[in-house]
């Protein structure tokens, strides 16, 4: 999940989310237990928290 704070910047936000559904797509597993966490732990948040509140 992308943070709603990256709304403000339209196309960082959009290449953000580029980036998550990467991710789901690039991490399928064939062992379905793994899998299931695995993909629990891609579509968690925070991932893309922290440049989102640097004060550069």
């Amino acid at each position: 999940m992308v943070q709603p704070q990256w709304q403000q910047y339209p196309e960082v936000y959009e290449k953000l989310a580029l980036v998550q559904t990467r991710l789901a797509d690039r991490t399928r597993l064939r062992v379905p237990p793994v899998n299931a966490r695995v993909q629990a732990q891609v579509k968690a948040g925070g991932k893309m928290l922290r440049s989102g509140s640097c004060s550069c």
